[in-house]
């Protein structure tokens, strides 16, 4: 479960950072710096969906499963049920047909880098929000 947790935050938090960071060396080819951040995006969404669908696929008919990454009263507690699944795998879906439509239409614009970062953080928060156990950890 910890790999889960691992692959579906790692990926996404690596590629906003890999979307500024190619965005930042390809100022100088403006025409292929949108197309290429999008192409991340949406490779990191299409990761991120697929951990979903895979942590879908090993959840228990009726019920949750509950992570805690250390054992401790005051640690963070995950929830993962099949409702969190569901609305983490519509907000990922979401922003997949988000991260298509602006491909063309940001092109234009010199700042898609910033965009595709910034949904890649919301989607990212989406899914820490239906997962999380309460609100305070």
């Amino acid at each position: 479960m910890n790999q889960w947790i691992l692959l579906t935050f790692g990926c996404g938090f690596t590629a906003a950072l890999l979307v500024l960071l190619v965005d930042l060396i390809a100022k100088k080819a403006p025409r292929y710096r949108t197309t290429v951040a999008g192409l991340i995006a949406i490779t990191a969404y299409a990761i991120i969906g697929y951990s979903i669908l895979r942590i879908a696929s090993g959840l228990p008919k009726e019920g949750y499963v509950t992570v805690s990454l250390i054992s401790s009263s005051l640690a963070t507690t995950l929830v993962i049920s099949r409702l969190s699944i569901y609305v983490s795998a519509i907000a990922i879906l979401l922003c997949i047909i988000t991260s298509i439509y602006t491909v063309t239409y940001l092109s234009k614009s010199g700042n898609a880098a910033m965009f595709y970062a910034l949904t890649l953080f919301l989607a990212l928060s989406i899914v820490g929000v239906t997962i999380s156990g309460d609100l305070l950890t």
